[in-house]
């Protein structure tokens, strides 16, 4: 019966071409389709309801994002209506606007697109654990001054713990420098490590944005915990949304980047969230004007997404004019999805909706039935920036709607489908999002899916550090002592999840991959969906409070991995450029068993981040505009067993390299002089019996003493 609604749902929300199309269309095609379905059942909710106060009538008030072609034109016209706006950027505005104000403002000109009620999906896929976060470093010990200080690492996410014992630096001080959990209008961020300790958390119901914070910069100064972070030195601004929508994002990133600029740092957010249903050729409004954030010290790391060993794609490249081909949908009983369809060339296309019987293998054009009363389900546009034909439209399962007129059809046997007819040459892409997939028809009228072109916004923008993930570890220990495997892939090789490329207009994405199955990082024991068990690995007690590790996996994890990396790159090298970055991933990157190195690939990016190795490249480069500061500490050691390579931060006239046994006889000794930044030397000791030494390091400045055992 379920099944039944669905396409009856179908039905009356997507038929593209019922009579009062084009006014639609005209009336409301400035809105996103997540807004516009929000819109429609809140019209049918408050529509003659007498009972209700003029309060209620007016509605929830919704956080949207506008991008505008005249901001202050909109601004005036918002402030005009009692509409508080907040400027983002010369082209977007955000505000809080009740919802029934929010289509009369389609009919502002300078109001090009209104996006609220669109969600980023967290790319989470599973929870596990990683040994050890040093697997960034590939199992090797990396001892390094370089701990990101001096750079703002900026988190936007849901569910932190802002007084973690992973972020304190001591009871009454934490690395957090703001903290903001966007739970109402009425949110502010929030300043000072007093004031940020006694807030405790966001309040947003999920460990997800606690884990990824840890990755990134989770410290071990107070936890004492294996499981802290690749910048455990770097500031953090930590941003909490529940909705992570345009508008929460937007107004994130501006905090990020004001706080970073007022103190003249380095800065790096990371966004470990995103959406499969986009034009994938990174124009859309959002990545685009994500990007620009990524400017003036500013960068941005976003996760591939975790939908690669999923259906999720279907493309065909037309044989002849008017040949129609179909695309066939599971719909996996869920309440709505959506389905987007673009172009290559830009020539239009036509879409129909279809039901389609798998037992008689009949398909039944979608022709008689009108809109919906509460507004269509169907958008459809012309890209300012490619001028492509982009169309999107939602499936809805409600039971609001008559069933009898279905009554006839076998529910278990019929299924959605759509028609799309194109022009000799021309090719067409679609995408359904993850809660539902294309399905595979033996039949050559219809298209067979494919689990490529599935990299997420706005990991896909131009200017966005794209980054999948690979397996670190396939099992883990839980916090009583309990191996738990999870899988059979083996350790470096690509997780099954990672979304992977190509993209449109030959954008090269992913760029590149870090450890994200499984990873172990602080959790949030302050979620009310946090239940002590097999998956939290490590509990910590101070001050009488409990705080939880524990493992999760997904590109989500990946991303973190990368922008704590990007934290010590840029504590040594604050003027890196996005271009650069891309060179050291070129020069440095580890590749995958079937990867040429130093060559781009549509999964891998430029293959598996190192962190020492990129290091050395960020100490070389220098970008002309300002000096590129001096460590404190004079070297950076890679330790591999009977092998050191250290690396000297500062250029030196003189170094000395000098090994002792426990009990102080001096066993090797190399003498460099005329070093310059960057320099490597490697050091074996092969030769020596096991044991304990002291590594000494003399340079003219410093002097530095390190343990080692054989």
């Amino acid at each position: 019966m379920k099944e039944l609604i669905i396409c009856l749902g179908f039905l009356l929300s997507l038929n593209a071409y019922a009579d009062n199309i084009k006014d639609t269309l005209a009336h409301n095609s400035k809105m996103n389709v997540e807004l516009r379905h929000y819109l429609g059942k809140w019209k049918k909710v408050h529509a003659n309801s007498k009972s209700l106060s003029s309060s209620n009538r007016e509605g929830k008030e919704i956080h949207l994002a506008f991008y505008c072609t005249d901001m202050a034109a909109v601004k005036c016209s918002l402030e005009a209506m009692c509409i508080i706006p907040k400027v983002i950027s010369p082209s977007i505005l955000t505000a809080y606007v009740p919802a029934d104000k929010i289509e009369c403002l389609t009919e502002i000109p300078a109001i090009k697109r209104i996006v609220g009620k669109r969600s980023m999906k967290l790319s989470m896929e599973n929870v596990r654990h990683s040994a050890n976060i040093t697997k960034v470093h590939d199992g090797v010990d990396l001892e390094t001054p370089y701990t990101g200080k001096g750079v703002i690492v900026g988190v936007i996410d849901a569910g932190i713990e802002f007084d973690h014992i992973a972020f304190r630096e001591s009871k009454d001080s934490t690395r957090i420098v703001a903290a903001w959990g966007m739970l109402s209008k009425h949110s502010q961020p929030i300043y000072g490590s007093a004031n940020i300790i006694a807030a405790k958390t966001d309040g947003i119901d999920e460990c997800h944005g606690t884990h990824v914070m840890g990755i990134a910069a989770g410290g071990k100064t107070m936890s004492g915990s294996n499981s802290y972070g690749v910048a455990p030195g770097a500031e953090i601004v930590a941003i909490g949304s529940e909705e992570l929508s345009d508008a929460d994002i937007f107004n994130g990133m501006d905090l990020i980047r004001d706080i970073a600029e007022t103190e003249d740092k380095p800065w790096v957010v990371n966004c470990s969230w995103g959406l499969i249903n986009h034009s994938h050729d990174g124009y859309e409004d959002f990545t685009l004007a994500l990007s620009e954030y990524a400017q003036n010290k500013g960068h941005i790391v976003a996760a591939s997404g975790n939908e690669s060993d999923q259906y999720l794609h279907a493309m065909h490249e037309f044989s002849s004019d008017d040949e129609k081909i179909y695309v066939l949908i599971n719909h996996r009983q869920n309440d709505d999805f959506y389905i987007n369809f673009v172009s290559e060339d830009t020539m239009d296309y036509k879409i129909e909706p279809y039901i389609y019987n798998t037992r008689t293998k009949e398909m039944t054009q979608v022709s008689s039935i009108k809109w919906d009363a509460s507004g269509s389900m169907f958008y459809e546009w012309r890209n300012e920036y490619t001028n492509r034909y982009e169309k999107v439209a939602e499936v809805i399962v409600s039971g609001e709607y008559d069933e009898g007129l279905l009554d006839d059809y076998n529910s278990s046997s019929w299924r959605i489908a759509y028609g799309i007819t194109g022009h000799r040459g021309q090719i067409i892409h679609s995408w359904v999002d993850d809660y539902s997939s294309f399905a595979f028809v033996s039949s050559p009228q219809f298209i067979q899916p494919d689990t490529r072109y599935s990299i997420n916004s706005p990991a896909i923008g131009k200017d966005i550090i794209c980054v999948g993930a690979y397996v670190s570890s396939p099992s883990y220990q839980s916090y009583q002592s309990q191996t738990i495997s999870w899988t059979s892939d083996k350790i470096g090789d690509l997780c099954g999840f990672s979304s992977v490329g190509p993209s449109l207009d030959n954008l090269q994405k992913p760029d590149i991959c870090a450890p994200g199955a499984v990873v172990s990082s602080a959790f949030n024991g302050r979620a009310k969906s946090f239940h002590l068990n097999s998956e939290v690995t490590e509990i910590r007690s101070f001050e009488g409070e409990k705080y939880y590790y524990g493992a999760m996996m997904g590109t989500s994890m990946a991303a973190p991995v990368v922008t704590g990396t990007l934290a010590l790159w840029l504590e040594a090298n604050p003027d890196l450029t996005q271009a650069q970055i891309l060179e050291i991933f070129r020069k440095t990157s580890m590749p995958f068993d079937n990867q040429v190195f130093g060559e781009w690939d549509d999964r891998y990016g430029y293959g598996k981040i190192q962190a020492y190795e990129g290091l050395k490249e960020a100490l070389r480069m220098s970008t002309g505009i300002t000096p590129i500061r001096n460590s404190e500490t004079p070297v950076t050691i890679l330790k591999n067993h009977d092998k050191w390579r250290i690396l000297f931060n500062n250029g030196e006239s003189y170094a000395r390299i000098v090994v002792y046994t426990s009990d102080g006889r001096q066993v090797y000794t190399k003498t460099l002089s005329h070093l310059e930044r960057g320099q490597e030397e490697q050091v074996s000791f092969a030769f020596l019996p096991k044991g304990m030494y002291i590594v000494s390091i003399q340079t003219r400045n410093s002097s530095v003493a390190y343990k080692m055992a054989i």
